[in-house]
């Protein structure tokens, strides 16, 4: 899910399959793919989870107050974006941007449950430490 600030990927699994799940968070931060083919699907469900925030009193409230008590700063501007501009963006620019934003110096990854943290802490190096 995607909120102010933050966009979280969870994954919840059995701990003797840690190694799986750090693998695909990490693949996910660090190489997302982007698939040509399910590029213009998956924007067609952004938008329409767009327009369902438009059907729901509470989001329409909230993203009213947050364009009225921020009038300059960002959280002014809808968590999902604006439909003008997420129908305008194409592969090659969500790329750059992911490349931008979504890269491992500014993720945090948290484990918990019963695994070693040692383990966790090596797996997560061995793939994002470059």
């Amino acid at each position: 899910y995607t909120s102010f600030g933050k966009t979280v990927y969870f994954v919840d699994l059995l701990s003797r399959h840690a190694e799986k799940g750090v693998d695909m968070i990490c693949d996910m931060v660090s190489q997302p793919l982007f698939p040509a083919d399910e590029f213009a699907s998956e924007k067609d469900v952004i938008l329409r989870e767009a327009d369902m925030c438009k059907d729901d009193p509470d989001d329409v409230i909230g993203t009213r107050l947050w364009a009225e008590m921020f009038l300059e700063h960002p959280l002014r501007q809808p968590i999902i974006g604006h439909k003008e501009l997420i129908s305008t963006v194409d592969r090659e620019m969500m790329i750059r941007y992911y490349g931008r934003r979504y890269c491992p110096g500014r993720t945090l990854i948290v484990v918990c449950g019963d695994v070693k943290p040692a383990d966790i802490f090596k797996m997560v190096k061995d793939r994002l430490g470059a």
